[in-house]
């Protein structure tokens, strides 16, 4: 594949920076206080990483199945945002992020990011590591005019493609979570599951999930990112 005609779509928690654990930890103390609450649930809430992460860490809207209404899942939602975004003020990129994404903008790939967080959010942890957000084409986020449905739904990534005039059959969506290749499977493009071994204990082993996702690629590190791109180093 010509690296001029490449574009790469990138989900931004987990996949570009260290913040899933974050999103765990919040997202337990906020499950912890609706606990002590004395509420009934329709359901026993979920208590390991494991269940966190796969049960809610990337739909929090799904806390309505356990019997809260939408007033109480609305703040439920508020609080673990909250939480999580105070604490990824320290968040750091994924090792051979930046490397990766700088190689690729060199060779005149075309770049976006295409995210459930904020732009402005996305924007400045970039800007606090030195990265200029204007790397990327675009910057898809909750908060983009014009897109109204998260992933799985395929409208964020067609989004960024309109956008930067990419061919679907020459686009990769790059993520850490099924949500991204699912996305990626709608709109039409490839597909790269990023699969560190720091998320085993949120996600558990690649080996348990391989036949959940059907990626195009499957890859542990950034520093993998370009051969399978089939890029040249």
């Amino acid at each position: 594949m010509s690296p001029e005609k490449l574009g790469l779509l990138v989900d931004f928690d987990g996949n570009m920076f260290r913040t899933l654990q974050e999103w765990v930890e919040a997202t337990r103390e906020t499950l912890q206080e609706l606990a002590l609450s004395g509420r009934t649930f329709t359901r026993p809430l979920p208590k390991t990483d494991y269940e966190i992460a796969s049960q809610l860490v990337f739909e929090l809207s799904h806390i309505k199945d356990f019997g809260l209404n939408v007033t109480e899942a609305t703040a439920f939602i508020n609080t673990v945002v909250e939480r999580a975004r105070a604490k990824h003020l320290d968040a750091i990129p994924h090792d051979g992020m930046i490397e990766a994404l700088d190689s690729l903008a060199s060779r005149g790939s075309k770049l976006a990011v295409v995210s459930s967080t904020e732009v402005g959010v996305i924007e400045g942890h970039l800007r606090r590591h030195g990265i200029d957000p204007k790397m990327f084409g675009i910057i898809v986020g909750r908060d983009t005019a014009g897109v109204m449905r998260r992933k799985p739904n395929p409208d964020p990534l067609l989004h960024a493609m309109t956008a930067l005039t990419l061919d679907p059959r020459r686009t990769y969506m790059m993520g850490d979570h099924r949500v991204d290749i699912d996305a990626a499977k709608r709109a039409g493009t490839k597909s790269i599951l990023f699969k560190p071994e720091e998320h085993d204990p949120y996600y558990g082993s690649i080996a348990e999930h391989l036949g959940e996702f059907h990626a195009t690629h499957i890859i542990y590190s950034w520093y993998e990112l370009l051969g399978a791109l089939g890029v040249n180093i």
